[in-house]
């Protein structure tokens, strides 16, 4: 078709109709498929007919669009109504007698403003669509990513430089822009204040960018991983018993605390606990640090490759010694590491994130045991944690169906450690029904051998103990900034009432074996 065909007035007009009709048509899908996801599942089912039809029906695990999908859609319709009535009249010749003054200005930038609305459209739209996985993932975009901040201050410490230059030779700036006067004495002070900023911006894009680089090359060091076992349905012939998932509600009484040594801060033996976690959950990270668990028992962890710092990462491509690949490595790592408590006060903790931790600890606490595994053995080494825990924490806040690493932790926590021992973490912005809904997933396709088999009707735990606080939230300073906080208080009574004491038939830690036991 010619180009002045399609651009007549008469094509477009005739266009119209069919136009209207296919809007409308995807208009009244969107809004059926939104107010699907939106409606909540009437009634419930009894614990004896969910245990009937649990064979025959697939567990649906699916993110709940908050009512802000509601407001995204809306403003996409007028976004996309205002795209079409300016593409429309687009080619049809208006006077100037015929707007008002405002509808004047846009009539000059007709092309403009339906691009612009058009785009809104679309932001719109997918805003809406992907409400539900931004709302599941907002705790992990607390961190900044290491590649956009790289690209970010990058550019602006570029803009600085080249400021920096116009000031120190005016001559420079080209002559379409406003002449400077060389003998402005505002000039050194512009100078001097674009040096800091392009400083101060480079050296944050370096630091970033060295961090970022670091991250990648742990990765590849460590890149040989056997694969996952797929997360589906229970292909067994047997039907587990009934799950039951209660919020912890920690009890407000007071309690005394004490100093922890020989026993934890409630007078029990200190526990060996196992924190799984989504590795890029890097705020949940901090805080579970900042939290009172210490004060409990020994927490395990498994690193990160953006816990490497440049000294270690060095030692590793020289060597490559410091990896864990092996369970007599993992014995011997785990006999190394330090048994005495630390005293009161403040302190940091590293190698558990990317930057050390401050903490304050009123009572004292028990040192954590990071371990950086090879890709090729982690998953033997979250067996051989599991064999020797007594309390397991799972965080599942920030994850998605892809993250499959915590998938498989979940898995292995259902198939090998009793439920009534493991606390389930979410943040308070995540969608609850969807951590509960992958929980009751990885009870359905429970392995028959696993110790909360032989069990009719088993209870386990989901709690929140971090809060979301925004800082210089004020007129001058703008909407302010989200930071996760630790509410140790929180922390501290809810593991005083669940009360977890050492696990009896748990292994010793540091004890080698020859092989893994593992249930397929």
């Amino acid at each position: 078709m010619p180009v002045a065909q399609l651009l007549s007035p008469g094509w477009v007009a005739s266009r119209i109709p069919l136009e209207a009709a296919v809007i409308a048509r995807w208009l009244g899908g969107a809004a059926a498929a939104t107010s699907k996801v939106l409606a909540r599942p009437g009634g419930s089912m009894t614990g004896t007919d969910r245990k009937k039809n649990r064979r025959r029906r697939k567990p649906t695990v699916r993110l709940r669009r908050s009512p802000a999908a509601v407001i995204y859609l809306l403003l996409a319709i007028v976004a996309a109504g205002v795209a079409v009535t300016f593409a429309v009249y687009l080619f049809r010749p208006w006077t100037r007698d015929q707007l008002p003054t405002p509808a004047d200005v846009a009539a000059e930038h007709r092309p403009t403003v339906a691009l612009i609305a058009m785009g809104v459209a679309g932001f719109m739209v997918a805003a809406a669509f992907f409400d539900g996985r931004q709302r599941q993932r907002w705790v992990v975009g607390l961190e900044p990513n290491r590649v956009v901040s790289t690209l970010f201050y990058g550019v602006l410490g570029m803009a600085a430089v080249a400021v920096l230059v116009m000031a120190l030779n005016p001559d420079l700036v080209p002559a379409d822009w406003a002449r400077i006067d060389p003998s402005d004495r505002r000039l050194p002070w512009a100078a001097l204040i674009s040096a800091g900023l392009a400083a101060l911006f480079l050296g944050t894009a370096l630091i970033n960018g060295r961090r970022w680089r670091i991250a990648r090359g742990i990765t590849k060091l460590s890149n040989a991983d056997p694969g996952l076992a797929p997360y589906g349905p229970n292909s067994g012939a047997w039907c587990p018993g009934e799950l039951t998932i209660l919020p912890v509600r920690p009890f407000r009484q007071r309690r005394r605390f004490r100093r922890v040594g020989e026993v934890n801060v409630i007078g029990s033996r200190p526990i060996k606990i196992a924190y799984l976690r989504l590795f890029e959950n890097e705020p949940r990270t901090r805080t579970f640090v900042q939290g009172a668990w210490r004060e409990f028992g020994y927490v395990h962890l498994l690193r990160s490759s953006g816990s490497v710092s440049p000294a270690e990462y060095r030692d590793i491509k020289r060597s490559r010694r410091r990896f864990v690949g092996s369970l007599p490595e993992m014995a011997a790592e785990l006999a190394r590491a330090p048994r005495l408590p630390t005293p009161p006060g403040p302190r940091t903790v590293d190698r558990i994130a990317n930057r050390r931790i401050f903490v304050w600890d009123r009572y004292g606490g028990y040192p954590t045991r990071p371990i950086l595994c090879h890709g090729s053995f982690w998953q033997e080494a979250v067996d051989y944690l599991l064999d020797r825990m007594d309390l397991v924490v799972l965080d599942l806040s920030g994850f998605l169906e892809g993250n499959r690493g915590t998938l498989y932790e979940l898995q292995r926590v259902v198939d090998r450690f009793p439920l009534n021992r493991v606390v389930f973490l979410r943040d308070r912005r995540g969608d609850r029904r969807f951590v509960e809904e992958h929980i009751e997933r990885a009870w359905a396709r429970m392995d028959p051998r696993s110790p909360n088999a032989a069990i009719a009707s088993q209870l386990t735990m989901i709690a929140t103990t971090d809060y979301f606080l925004q800082v210089n939230a004020n007129s001058t300073a703008g909407p302010g900034q989200w930071r996760l906080k630790a509410r140790r208080s929180e922390t501290r009574r809810i593991l005083a009432a669940i009360d977890i004491r050492p696990r009896p038939d748990a292994l010793p830690i540091g004890v080698p074996v020859t092989s893994p036991v593992r249930v397929p």
